[in-house]
């Protein structure tokens, strides 16, 4: 068996855990060092209940995962278990190089098993339109969690010795850092605002740069335009939400940035041969 090359470790590291524990794996790359190396849906929640969630509720989302994490990461550095406002219980395990925290990341979904306690559990609303879809989640065990959290850290020790022997290795020379980083922070940027109506002047303005200087940019490191880079983001996201979710195709095309559901169906059709509707039950059957 041949072993995975470093510019693939990463996703091959991340796919064999998720494997192993039949759960969904993403994370946050505080540091931007692994966004080169990786598939985007590894960057956001993407199963079932939070993609519904995150249609009406993404900042309660944000405050839940991301800003309510980064603040407990330094209490729990072996992990925790949280539990999310529309109940949703996902593993964390905050990953530090030095007292630099540099990675998060996370597993789920479950929900509340009988007896079980969580380090950061959020006020609950069980009334919420994402209730059903919820109580179909599977409960979690005091053993699944365990075993679940040391699965993490074990992957987190391969990503970091990854980061400590690979990573320098596949850094660009010195002349070409910069592309490497702004590549890196542009991606970012279209991972986090592409389920938004954004355009070259919000990327510009997050770069610093004029509109102008800022599409030579993207055609320099990239090849190609901000609305083919947003396109592709999209259609990406919708695949996901498609196969892991039971939403309208109209709710999937609002949920991945498509201003309509005719355009939606046009990139859609031109990038996969097929209409939405027929991908997904494809994908299923």
């Amino acid at each position: 068996m041949d072993a995975p090359t470093p510019r693939e470790l990463p996703e091959a590291a991340l796919a064999a855990a998720e494997r192993v524990i039949g759960l969904s794996l993403c994370l946050h790359d505080h540091l931007g060092l692994l966004i080169p190396f990786l598939p985007a849906r590894r960057l956001h929640h993407l199963h079932a209940p939070c993609a519904q969630v995150k249609t009406q509720r993404q900042r309660a989302c944000d405050d839940c995962c991301h800003h309510a994490v980064l603040a407990a990461a330094g209490r729990f550095r072996h992990g925790l278990l949280k539990r999310c406002h529309a109940g949703v219980v996902e593993w964390v395990l905050p990953v530090f190089c030095g007292d630099s925290h540099w990675l998060t990341l996370y597993a789920g979904p479950r929900t509340a098993g009988d007896g079980l306690r969580f380090d950061q559990d959020a006020p609950q609303d069980p009334t919420g339109f994402w209730a059903p879809l919820v109580a179909a989640v599977a409960p979690l065990g005091r053993a699944e969690a365990e075993a679940v959290m040391e699965v993490l850290r074990q992957l987190a020790a391969r990503l970091e010795r990854w980061r400590e022997r690979d990573l320098p290795r596949l850094a660009a020379p010195p002349a070409e850092h910069w592309k490497r980083n702004r590549r890196a922070e542009i991606a970012a940027w279209i991972v986090a605002r592409h389920r938004e109506q954004v355009g070259l002047e919000d990327l510009a303005a997050h770069l610093h740069l004029g509109s102008e200087r800022a599409r030579h940019v993207l055609h320099e490191l990239f090849g190609e335009g901000l609305a083919e880079l947003l396109a592709r983001e999209r259609l990406g996201t919708a695949c996901e939400l498609l196969e892991r979710t039971d939403m309208p195709v109209a709710a999937v095309a609002r949920a991945s940035g498509f201003h309509s559901r005719s355009h939606f169906h046009d990139a859609f059709q031109q990038a996969h041969g097929c209409a939405p509707g027929a991908w997904r039950r494809r994908r299923r059957g």
